[in-house]
This record gives C-alpha cells, sequence and structure tokens, in this order.
C-alpha cells in the first residue's frame, strides 16, 4: 500500500513536532516524551550525529535503496 494512502505518516526525528500533527489530525490529545536517552555514555551531546566513511554511506544507500525511498517519501508527504 502507497504512503500516500495513510492519515498519518510521521518521522521520528521530529517526534515532538510529529505528535503535534497527529493529535491535530486525529483530535487526540497524545502527550510526548521529551526525554532523549544517551545510550552511550561516552557521547557527551546527545544531539551530535555520528559521521560514516562516504564509501560506507554509499554501500548501505545502494543495499536500502528501497528504504530510503521510502523514508524520502514519508519526508515529503510530512512536509519535510
Amino acid at each position: 500500500m502507497p504512503l500516500s494512502k495513510f492519515k498519518f505518516v510521521g518521522i521520528t526525528e521530529n517526534y515532538e513536532v510529529e505528535i503535534e500533527r497527529l493529535n491535530k489530525i486525529t483530535d487526540l490529545n497524545i502527550i510526548g516524551v521529551k526525554t532523549n536517552f544517551n545510550i552511550n555514555p561516552e557521547k557527551k551531546n546527545v544531539k551530535e550525529q555520528y559521521t560514516i566513511p562516504k564509501e560506507l554511506k554509499q554501500r548501505l544507500m545502494k543495499l536500502h535503496s528501497k528504504d530510503y525511498e521510502l523514508y524520502n517519501e514519508a519526508l515529503k508527504i510530512a512536509g519535510y
């Protein structure tokens, strides 16, 4: 089933905003969790992103091309 058939497609990177959008669409009043858990205690900044070598990223994108297509479609539907 195409993503466009779903009433709501949320993006977890924008969890709080997406919960608000879901509430508006469904007339619910879900309260989002505002806690980020740092599962890597060596990494002090939770917002800091990991970097991977360019070649590995290209390989992963090729191996998971359908996942990337789905994710990019979801971003468009969500208005990002």
